[in-house]
């Protein structure tokens, strides 16, 4: 009875052992490529809208040249609270023009802050991959949102696609917890009027603190709205060629100068930073 009890005792140890090798290598396969167990418990939405794109890729077709500007809310269903970061990484592109020419920047923040979060250009975002700073971490409790303002910019290049790839990264660990791909594809032929318009815009300075001075290429009444991150007017009005705004009472961060003028429509964006 003895040995049948150390032969059960040693197969039962074994077995246990194995158990945990598995169940460590599981984790640590998932963890490699991005995910962890909370991915199920959070959802990615684009803003306003209720499907769940979370690991899946979001396709656009830009036909502007312009900035492409896509809201996404990230929910912590998990039970618990979590600090976030975000990492960005351009992954794929069928054209070399994008590396050089495309720009992309984001703001990155809790759901209810008014100023849209924490905004970083494309010249802080300089690498890739590239990591928010830990000093702007996102806590969220359960059953709140952190917000993800993508902005991307293809700058004229004509017939391109290129995927970015956004990790939700929890901050005390680095686990990549969840991610969602924005794929963008250009496409901006009968654009010719608008982007040569564009290319007169001017706003300066740019960053701003107190003013902004904008001036059109092509003369003429304009129609000028200027909106935050989130889309809320800050301004609206009439222009004629130029026009010089007073800014000092806009809260820090990137706002969009939208305009049309002649039947055509075009953005500017600038930063205001006290």
């Amino acid at each position: 009875m003895d040995i049948y009890k150390k032969l059960n005792i040693f197969v039962s140890t074994i077995y246990s052992i194995m158990k945990k090798i598995i169940l460590t290598t599981l984790a640590f396969s998932f963890t490699l490529f991005g995910y962890n167990s909370l991915n199920a418990q959070i959802t990615i939405n684009i803003k306003n809208q209720t499907s769940d794109i979370s690991g899946l890729t979001h396709s656009i077709t830009n036909a502007s040249g312009l900035d492409e500007i896509i809201d996404l809310v990230i929910h912590n269903n998990t039970g618990n609270q979590h600090t976030w970061k975000v990492t960005r990484w351009q992954y794929e592109s069928t054209s070399p023009n994008v590396a050089t020419e495309w720009s992309d920047y984001l703001c990155w923040g809790h759901e209810t802050d008014a100023t849209g979060g924490t905004c970083f250009g494309a010249s802080q975002m300089n690498s890739n991959p590239w990591t928010s700073p830990s000093t702007t971490n996102v806590l969220v409790e359960n059953g709140e949102a952190a917000a993800l303002a993508v902005h991307i910019n293809p700058h004229d290049v004509n017939h391109a696609t290129t995927k970015y790839r956004y990790y939700i990264v929890d901050a005390t660990n680095n686990d990549r917890v969840d991610s969602v791909d924005i794929m963008v594809s250009t496409n901006l032929s009968g654009v010719k009027e608008i982007k040569a318009v564009n290319k007169g815009i001017n706003i300066l300075p740019n960053p701003s603190d107190n003013f902004i001075h904008l001036t059109l290429g092509q003369g003429g009444e304009a129609d000028l709205k200027i909106t935050d991150v989130l889309g809320k007017v800050v301004y609206e009005g009439n222009m004629n060629t130029s026009e010089k705004i007073e800014v000092n009472s806009f809260k820090n961060g990137v706002y969009l100068a939208t305009i049309q003028q002649k039947g055509s429509l075009f953005t500017k964006r600038f930063v205001v930073k006290h």
